[in-house]
Parts: C-alpha cells; sequence; structure tokens
C-alpha cells in the first residue's frame, strides 16, 4: 500500500485508488498533467443531521473507491457504499429485531385485545372473574312454623341441629339437651321413612317422649353431721376463758358443773351453775359462776344441786342484774349435751 499523501488535504492514498477518500482528487489526471480546480463541497441538507465521519481506512475493505466515479462526500448514500458487508448484514438483522418488537408490543393488549394508546381498552379489560353461585341456604323451622321433610333433609347437618336446639329450647324445655344430635337424627330418619311433602315433627310433638326426656334429678343425700370435737381444757386454759369469754366465741369444750340456780327466775331452758375444766371436790371455792342455755325438753330433769358433765359452745359473755341489786358479767355456754354425775351437797 502507497503511502502518499493527498497534496491537496493530506489525507493518506488508499493503495492505487484514483480519488483521495476526502477531497476526490484525481491522482490518475494529476499524474497525468491536469490541473485539478479545487471542488466546493455541496451545502448541507436544511433539515438532515451532520453525516458520520468517514470510517477509519482500517474499517473499509480492499479496493474501496478503487476506480469508478468519486464518491460523493456527506451523503448518506455515500456512508452506507463504504460500510463492509458483514457491518452491513449485522445493521439490518439489528433493524429487523427492533421493527419486529415495536410490531408485537402495538399489536398486543391485555387479554388479546388492540393496544389502546388512551389506556381506555386497557383499564375495562380485566381478568375474568368466575363468579360462584351462593347456595341457598335452607330455611329452618323457627318458633310456631313448620317446615317440609324435604327441606329438613336437603339441609346440612349443622342447620338440622340448629333447627333442632332451636325448637327443643322453644318447645319442649322438658326434653334433655344433651340429646340434640340424637332429636336431630330421629328427625331425618322420620323424613326417609314418611311422605317427604308431609310437616315435619316439632320438638312440641316429642315432648313425652321418653327417649328425649330430661333425666330426673336424683338428689344427694344429706351427709351426717360431722361430730364436733369438744375440747378438755386445762386449769389454765379455764381461767383465760373466764377472763376474756368474748375471745372463745364459738369453741367447743367439756366443761363440769354444779346447778347453783334453776328455778323459776331462770326459766325452763336457763340455769346457774359454778362451772369448771374438771369435777372439782369444793365447788364454791374452786368453781367459777358461769350462765347456761338449752334446749328446754333436754334440761327438764335437772335441777338445783345436780353435778353435771356438759358438752358445750361458748356464746361469748352474758351480763345480768342480780338479786342484790347489783349487775355481774359471766361467761355463757350453750349446752348440747348433758349427763348428771351426782350432787354437790
Amino acid at each position: 500500500m502507497s503511502s502518499s499523501l493527498c497534496p491537496r488535504c493530506n489525507t493518506p492514498r488508499l493503495g492505487t485508488g484514483r480519488y483521495c477518500p476526502s477531497c476526490a482528487y484525481d491522482y490518475w489526471s494529476a499524474a497525468a498533467g491536469s490541473t485539478q480546480a479545487t471542488p466546493l463541497p455541496p451545502p448541507p441538507p436544511a433539515t438532515a443531521p451532520p453525516p458520520p465521519p468517514p470510517a477509519p481506512a482500517s474499517s473499509r475493505s480492499p479496493g474501496w473507491n478503487a476506480g469508478g466515479a468519486p464518491p460523493q462526500a456527506g451523503t448518506r448514500a455515500g456512508w452506507w457504499s463504504r460500510q463492509s458487508t458483514g457491518r452491513k448484514a449485522a445493521i439490518i438483522i439489528v433493524a429487523v429485531l427492533i421493527l419486529a418488537a415495536i410490531g408485537n408490543a402495538a399489536g398486543k393488549g391485555t387479554d388479546g385485545v388492540a393496544a389502546d394508546p388512551s389506556g381506555t381498552a386497557r383499564a375495562s379489560a380485566s381478568p375474568k372473574q368466575t363468579s360462584v353461585p351462593t347456595a341457598v341456604p335452607v330455611p329452618l323451622l323457627t318458633a310456631g312454623s313448620t317446615a317440609s321433610c324435604n327441606s329438613y333433609i336437603a339441609a346440612s347437618s349443622a342447620d338440622q341441629l340448629a333447627w333442632a336446639t332451636v325448637n327443643m329450647a322453644a318447645y319442649a324445655p322438658t326434653l334433655d339437651p344433651a340429646l340434640l344430635p340424637r332429636f336431630a337424627a330421629s328427625l331425618a330418619t322420620e323424613c326417609i321413612l314418611s311422605d317427604s311433602t308431609s310437616a315435619l315433627t316439632t320438638a312440641s310433638d316429642l315432648a313425652g317422649d321418653p327417649r328425649f326426656a330430661k333425666p330426673t334429678p336424683t338428689p344427694a343425700p344429706t351427709p351426717p353431721p360431722t361430730p364436733k370435737a369438744y375440747v378438755q381444757l386445762t386449769a389454765r386454759e379455764w381461767a383465760q376463758l373466764v377472763k376474756t369469754p368474748d375471745a372463745y366465741l364459738g369453741n367447743a369444750y367439756k366443761v363440769w358443773g354444779c346447778i347453783t340456780q334453776f328455778d323459776a327466775a331462770t326459766g325452763p331452758d336457763n340455769f346457774r351453775a359454778q362451772a369448771s375444766y374438771a369435777n372439782q371436790t369444793y365447788w364454791y371455792s374452786d368453781a367459777d359462776n358461769v350462765l347456761f342455755t338449752g334446749d328446754e325438753a333436754a334440761l327438764a330433769e335437772f335441777v338445783k344441786d345436780d353435778v353435771v358433765s356438759m358438752n358445750v359452745v361458748s356464746l361469748g359473755s352474758f351480763s345480768y342484774d342480780t338479786q342484790i341489786g347489783g349487775n355481774t358479767t359471766v361467761p355463757f355456754f350453750e349446752v348440747e349435751g348433758i349427763t348428771r354425775q351426782g350432787s354437790c351437797e
């Protein structure tokens, strides 16, 4: 390849090409001695963008512009003719793919509907929804109404049980709620065995049926009373009780006593006694004044000067007027058991 430069634009000459690729200088005419005028480049198109720069010499195919008419510098036809065959093929393939993609997008809308630039068609085209028919519930029997066996058999088990619940509560309070499933099942059996258009039996019709009657509750036996534990006191514990009887209210004890007054003044269900925690020899000096009350029938056989052992419950204290015009406060007990042990005379 020659390394000579164009005398007009200093562009390297390509091979033995006749014309300069930049300014179309005619090497052959110059070699023959003819004078060449400097051609003026054609004015650029008014609306077309400036042409791309010429491809480097390395990208041009051999023999490009080797003879023939000079190329028209700055025209698109000249740019395309300068491209190699491989580049032309690549450009064509890319253009075809772009056009195919554009055509595919423009020719399709949502669900196969043609594309609508305004978006109206796309907005109205939504995925199809399959509507599920709503099952019409079988009307249940309400208070005071009737239903056919057809309706009852067609209902679900839950609806049948709900129907039975409503009717049992409304019409048959004597039926046992625990037997509701059995009641519902018996109605279904009755309907299957009878005419399907007949009226459904109501719970009130079965109120006397022993299969569905509430069981009569058996009263629980009354447990026997728990025997009280009557405490046997010591001398010190007895002294503390006599000192503050209200502190021992409700407690049960075993005590002894010598009856000192049981007459019309005390009444048939009360008496006074010299009492102690144990049997004493000297009651008037070793015992304390105490008031007792009890059941009249249980105390009927006891009199003054009887020595008795008793089971008692503390009632606290009791104050009363004495025969000499004074007032005294003593321990007070209720007698729950009494036995004569002798005489204190």
